[in-house]
């Protein structure tokens, strides 16, 4: 049975509270926002009433709430979500993309609410990214903001199914715009010694395989040079895959740290911003291939035709800080150090992707791995 009850503050009016049993047995508390009783025993009959269909199952609470939830704003949803990925540890660089994503999917689509999610909008808004020359791996990228989006929608009860799960992703090999290259290590003691200073860090680059961003956020707290194995060491809130990376590095590589020091207190390299990461190498590498070209004895006609330590190669792959990374896997496969290992260095989340990636390299596997069945046939 509900009870009515207010609170006097100085001698006003105040309104009339309702305590009542809600659906579940739990006590509830809520004001009538009237002064008046009789407005208020009206109201206090109806959320009974509203209670009792819900305990006799006329009302389903899990519906109730879809229906609520699709009222309100999308952008409230979709701010839910990005603080819900922040609160689970994911790294900033993770959660600011795929708020930017969403966004332009949001605007795009023009969905007002989360009733307005349908396949058919998306698919359009879609072929419009192709349509202006995008490629799959870009749609790829909005389409997994979209899908994760509609799912945490499903899963915390707001919608009663995903809306989004028809959606395929496209095969971001499909099209590939940027196929990266390996640095050839004939290419490398060029590159190191035009790049000078900055030849160090190449060479953290390609033995520890860390990003771009990751090298750019290594403090000096966290390049353990007197830890046995030395190694640098990268937080989680600053890796891509939000896991904390342990990556080793030799001992002659330790002593030249040690001696140059971090740039400052705060970073150990002193780099350029992101976009101007991939410009700072390429000048390097312009300027070893200058140097290449000016060898003693160099075959001017023989070099033109050669794309020895070019941006670009004769295959259309392309050269770039990220690159680095690439290379610290591609020489591991070259010296034809276990793909699970490799995995680990890299820090792929599956064999298969490192397979895909560097499986080509392993030198002679297949004729070793016929050798290995006619050595079990004529044992």
């Amino acid at each position: 049975m509900g009870t009515l009850f207010r609170r006097t503050r100085a001698g006003k009016r105040s309104n009339w509270i309702a305590e009542y049993t809600d659906h579940a047995g739990a006590r509830v508390q809520k004001s009538t926002r009237t002064p008046d009783k009789t407005l208020a025993k009206q109201i206090l009959g109806h959320w009974e009433s509203e209670e009792a269909k819900r305990s006799s199952g006329m009302i389903d609470p899990a519906v109730e709430r879809i229906q609520l939830q699709s009222l309100r704003p999308i952008a409230e949803h979709s701010a839910e979500w990005i603080a819900s990925l922040r609160s689970s540890g994911r790294s900033s660089v993770h959660t600011d993309r795929h708020e930017t994503r969403l966004a332009l999917v949001v605007d795009q689509c023009q969905w007002l609410t989360i009733r307005d999610i349908t396949p058919e909008s998306f698919s359009t808004f879609a072929a419009g990214l192709r349509d202006r020359g995008r490629s799959a791996q870009t749609v790829a990228h909005y389409a997994q903001a979209a899908k994760q989006f509609t799912r945490w929608l499903t899963r915390t009860g707001r919608l009663p199914r995903n809306p989004l799960e028809t959606i395929s992703k496209p095969n971001p090999k499909s099209d590939r715009r940027r196929e990266r290259r390996m640095l050839l290590p004939a290419e490398w003691p060029w590159l190191s010694a035009a790049a000078g200073p900055r030849a160090l860090l190449y060479e953290v680059a390609i033995q520890t395989g860390l990003r771009s961003g990751e090298l750019r956020s290594l403090k000096p707290g966290n390049v353990k040079l007197d830890a046995h194995p030395p190694h640098v060491l990268i937080r989680s809130g600053e890796t891509k895959d939000s896991e904390l990376a342990r990556q080793y590095i030799t001992a002659d590589l330790r002593d030249r740290l040690r001696s140059i020091g971090p740039a400052n207190r705060q970073h150990w390299f002193a780099l350029p911003d992101k976009h101007n990461m991939a410009d700072m190498i390429r000048d390097d590498l312009a300027d070893a291939r200058v140097a290449w070209e000016s060898r003693p004895g160099a075959d001017k006609k023989s070099d033109a035709e050669n794309d020895f330590l070019l941006p670009t190669n004769d295959a259309g792959e392309r050269f770039d800080f990220h690159a680095l990374r690439h290379t610290c896997g591609a020489w591991l496969a070259i010296r034809k150090v276990h793909p699970k290992t490799i995995q680990t260095v890299m820090r792929h989340k599956t064999i298969t992707l490192t397979m895909d990636t560097y499986g080509h390299l392993f030198p002679g596997a297949e004729p070793e791995a016929i050798n290995e069945i006619g050595r079990i046939l004529h044992q």
